[in-house]
């Protein structure tokens, strides 16, 4: 299996663990087909933004040199833009300004400045209030959509292991529903993300729903991503993203380059 990973961060995201030279390094021993590294750039409270800018300079010197390097890899030069519906003339002009290939839009904090990782949530009800603010808010962020894919449904279930009682998320099917259908219409992507391996959930299978639904309505485009911020996270899981995904119907991963969607068989 030659994977597709286009979620990944390094040392020019603000909690990334690993150069670029490492993350090259072990995509290349991992046989990782395509990786597009997407470092964070976030309207929020955590400075994301702030550290991007401080690095800019660095990171596109850097990445120059490793696309040349790059003969196994296709290497893609992306970027995750965290909450863009609260700045669109910003996050526009942030867009336009780079040439970048993909761009993952996400959703990170929720109204007023409240950061997902650092809310206390103390018991099943604070999760369920937190998931429904999650999902309206992701369905603004989809309004006028800047982006190519849309980043890790499942991004608040991370962090409420320790007090709700299971990843299930067909609670919030009606509000998913809305949001499929949107990216449907749109055109826009949605992202299977693999960390969820990684946490409390301990697989993908609470989203299989969700991409058979997507897939049901019409949609196409679904694009893959460990959420790597270290090396041994790259590539991580791909296989049991790809089984769902062709269990739930679909035959083809996209990425994308200069913006432009490429299709290609499921590995």
């Amino acid at each position: 299996m030659n994977p597709i990973d286009t979620h990944t961060h390094t040392d020019c995201s603000v909690d990334g663990h690993c150069s670029l030279d490492a993350l090259c390094g072990a995509a290349k021993q991992k046989g990782v087909r395509v990786l597009a590294v997407t470092e964070h750039y976030d309207f929020d409270t955590r400075g994301g933004r702030d550290y991007y800018m401080a690095h800019a300079a660095r990171r596109y010197t850097e990445f120059a040199r490793a696309r040349e390097a790059a003969l196994e890899t296709l290497l893609l030069y992306g970027i995750e833009i965290g909450q863009p519906h609260l700045a669109p003339a910003e996050t526009k002009a942030f867009i336009d300004a780079n040439r970048f290939d993909m761009v993952i839009g996400s959703l990170h904090d929720l109204r007023p400045e409240r950061d997902i990782y650092h809310i206390a949530y103390t018991d099943a009800a604070v999760c369920r209030a937190v998931l429904d603010d999650y999902y309206a808010e992701m369905l603004e962020l989809l309004a006028q959509p800047q982006f190519d894919t849309l980043g890790h449904l499942d991004y608040a279930l991370r962090v409420m292991g320790t007090c709700f009682p299971s990843a299930d998320l067909t609670p919030w099917r009606d509000a998913i529903d809305a949001l499929l259908r949107r990216l449907v219409a749109t055109g826009v992507a949605l992202e299977l993300n693999t960390a969820a391996c990684r946490r409390w959930m301990g697989s993908l299978q609470h989203l299989r729903w969700v991409f058979e639904r997507y897939r049901a309505l019409g949609g196409e485009r679904v694009t893959t991503g460990s959420d790597a911020h270290r090396t041994d996270d790259l590539a991580a899981h791909m296989d049991e993203a790809y089984d769902l995904l062709r269990a739930a119907g679909f035959r083809y991963v996209t990425y994308y380059e200069q913006r432009t969607p490429h299709c290609v068989p499921l590995p």
